[in-house]
C-alpha cells in the first residue's frame, strides 16, 4: 500500500528527516510514535505532498509519488486527518463533510451512523462545535474521500477521555472492516487495541518496529525513545 524509503526532508536549512523508512500493507493499522519534534508530522506532510522531500521515495501501490502535489496524493488513495483538525469554520458540519466527498462505500449516511452526534449538529457552523466534535467531523470528512489509506496525525490530542474513547472505538470498527490506517498518537494503551505494528521515530529516523506486545515487554524502549 505505502512504502517510504530513505526519506529526507526539512524546513529551509533545518533538516528533520534523515533516512526515514516506513511500510504499510493493505489492511494493516500501523502507528508512528516518538517524542515531540522527532519528525512524525514532517513524515506525514512529506507523504501527503504538503512538504517536498529532498531525497528518498514515497511509493503508493508501487508508484513513485515523492514530491507530487497533495491533490495527486489524495487521488492516489490517501486521506488525511491533520493535526489541529482544520475544519472550514464558516461552513456547516454537513457542508464540511461534503466539500471533498467522493463516490464510494463511505457516504453521508454511513459517517452519520459512525458518528451520530454529527447528524444532530449537521446544520451548525463547524466553529461552534466542541474540540471533540470537530475531531469527529474531520475523521468523517477524510472517510468521505473514500481513502485506501487513512492517516491520522495526533488522533486524540487534547480531547476529553469520553471523546478519545469514541475515536478509538471508531478506529477499531474501521480495522474490523479491513481499512488500512496510519495513526500518530501518544496513548500507547489505547493504540494497543487497534495497532498491528508500532514504528518508533527518533531524530528523523525509524529506530524500532514491532507489535504492541513486543513494545510492552521492552520498557527500556519506552524510557529511551518515548519519555514515559
Amino acid at each position: 500500500m505505502l512504502e517510504v524509503r530513505g526519506l529526507q526532508a526539512g524546513y529551509g536549512l533545518s533538516q528533520v528527516l534523515f533516512d526515514m523508512h516506513l511500510s504499510i500493507e493493505q489492511g494493516q493499522v500501523v502507528s508512528l510514535i516518538g517524542r515531540n519534534g522527532m519528525g512524525k508530522t514532517t513524515t506525514v506532510k512529506s507523504i501527503m505532498g504538503l512538504l517536498k522531500p529532498s531525497a528518498g521515495s514515497v511509493l503508493i501501490h508501487g508508484r513513485e509519488m515523492r514530491g507530487a502535489p497533495s491533490y495527486r496524493i489524495a487521488q492516489a488513495g490517501l486521506g488525511l486527518v491533520p493535526e489541529g483538525r482544520r475544519g472550514f469554520a464558516s461552513l456547516s458540519v454537513r457542508e464540511n463533510l461534503l466539500a471533498t466527498a467522493t463516490r464510494g462505500k463511505w457516504d453521508l449516511a454511513r459517517v452519520y451512523q459512525l458518528f451520530p452526534r454529527l447528524q444532530e449538529r449537521q446544520d451548525q457552523l463547524s466553529k461552534t462545535l466542541s474540540g471533540g466534535e470537530q475531531q469527529m467531523m474531520v475523521v468523517a470528512r477524510a472517510l468521505l474521500t473514500n481513502p485506501q489509506l487513512l492517516i491520522l496525525d495526533e488522533a486524540t490530542e487534547g480531547l476529553a477521555p469520553i471523546i478519545r474513547e469514541t475515536i478509538w472505538s471508531c478506529l477499531a470498527s474501521l480495522k474490523a472492516e479491513g481499512e488500512t490506517i496510519l495513526v500518530i498518537d501518544k496513548n500507547l494503551k489505547e493504540m494497543a487495541r487497534v495497532v498491528d505494528c508500532h514504528h518508533i521515530i527518533e531524530k528523523g529516523r525509524q529506530v524500532w518496529s514491532g507489535t504492541p506486545a513486543q513494545l510492552a515487554q521492552a520498557p527500556q524502549l519506552s524510557q529511551r525513545y518515548l519519555g514515559v
